[in-house]
């Protein structure tokens, strides 16, 4: 829970950080502008242009680094015990489904099973994990996984870190992205 506070902390910061620099760049172009025309007494003509330069540079200013919780993320389904489906509003809609994997945990597979058993444990972690996200889930710390097109995320239900409630349960085990131990995880 600390590591997800600091975490949107920092990147907060970050933007905070970012949008200050912004301002100050374009605060010191306007001040050179002024000085400009104060002293060297330009044409009126070399003064718009400045002027149009500048507004295309304090425009041209990179956006705030992303937060946690990204705008516009809804949480739809849980496909598995460690993948949930999200929508997301501001792709077309054929883009629109976003997977998220839940990071820090390996849940027993549903659609591909060693074995009933697994089978069998699959469906009670998505179960659990559907259950879980009946309360507000917020995303933090996204990056693009490595099979599947899906988002790697860490998952936060009320206070409470999804993938650590998913282990404390028995629906799953740590994972962290590396190669997994065959049969179910739980």
């Amino acid at each position: 829970m600390s590591r997800l506070l600091t975490a949107a902390r920092t990147r907060r910061l970050k933007a905070v950080a970012e949008v200050a620099d912004a301002a100050v760049a374009c605060l010191w172009a306007l001040a050179s502008l002024v000085w400009v025309l104060a002293w060297n007494a330009i044409s009126w003509l070399a003064a718009e242009l400045f002027a149009v330069w500048l507004l295309g540079a304090c425009a041209a200013r990179p956006a705030p680094a992303a937060e946690a919780d990204p705008p516009g993320w809804r949480y739809t389904e849980t496909i598995d015990g460690d993948t949930l489906a999200f929508a997301v509003d501001a792709l077309p809609p054929a883009l629109a489904r976003v997977l998220v994997r839940v990071r820090g945990v390996d849940t027993p597979e549903t659609r591909r099973p060693k074995c009933e058993a697994e089978r069998a444990a699959g469906e009670r972690a998505r179960a659990y994990t559907a259950a879980a996200l009946e309360a507000a889930a917020t995303l933090a710390d996204l990056a693009w996984g490595k099979y599947g097109g899906r988002v790697w995320a860490a998952v936060d239900v009320d206070g409470v870190d999804l993938a650590e409630a998913i282990i404390r349960a028995g629906h799953g085990r740590p994972y962290d992205g590396r190669r997994r131990a065959r049969g179910a995880a739980a």
